[in-house]
């Protein structure tokens, strides 16, 4: 019974840590994304 929580509760953590990964590297991308239209003035 114990065992199943736990494994259960460190699926969740790892799908909590890999949405938070994914979430950081659309942000980062944006920004860079945003930054370089910015430099060459695409607008």
């Amino acid at each position: 019974m114990m065992a199943r929580v736990v494994s259960t509760i460190s699926s969740l953590y790892n799908l909590v840590l890999l949405l938070r990964g994914l979430l950081l590297l659309h942000c980062i991308s944006t920004q860079v994304l945003a930054q370089e239209v910015h430099n060459h003035q695409f607008i």
